[in-house]
């Protein structure tokens, strides 16, 4: 396999692997889903996890050290630039997917899947106060619910994550 090849295949897994973790946050966002949603939305995780082995696996047999020992100094530095930068990514995506994994199964068992609904005067830290023990848990519960820092609306239904 070639560096433009491989170039083209971890872009194709970038923009698949943001479809599935979209799909992954709308089922978090519904609350509900039906079985053909989480069991279409596990199969694009469990499909980008397996395009990531195939790009780690086409990465390592790319004889980058060789094409590093260009002549031109630039192009040498470019490369392993590029090779360093593409195996952070794919582990950074592969732990992102991980996760989405786990969620995705969480939901589809029912297992560790708590919903609050947001009433007046309560903030994300006092929800994660009552749930997870603490308030500064208060990020998995935004992480969980698409959500950043700030108020959230009165009636807004959140997905408690599993206390760890």
């Amino acid at each position: 396999m070639s560096i433009p090849s491989i170039n083209a295949a971890a872009g194709a897994l970038a923009s698949n692997a943001g479809a599935a973790l979209g799909s992954v946050a709308t089922l978090l966002q519904l609350g509900t889903a039906s079985a053909q949603d989480i069991g279409a939305t596990g199969a694009q995780v469990t499909t980008c996890q397996t395009a990531i082995r195939a790009v780690r696996a086409d990465l390592d047999a790319l004889a980058v050290e060789d094409a590093q020992l260009w002549p031109d100094g630039a192009v040498a530095i470019g490369l392993w630039r590029w090779e360093r930068s593409l195996r952070y990514g794919l582990v950074r995506l592969s732990g992102r997917l991980t996760r989405a994994s786990a969620i995705v199964a969480e939901i589809a068992t029912g297992q560790g899947t708590t919903l609050h609904t947001v009433r007046a005067g309560q903030s994300l830290q006092a929800i994660a106060a009552i749930y997870l023990g603490g308030w500064a848990e208060w990020p998995r519960i935004a992480a969980a619910n698409g959500l950043k820092a700030g108020p959230v609306a009165v009636g807004t239904v959140l997905i408690i994550p599993s206390k760890v």
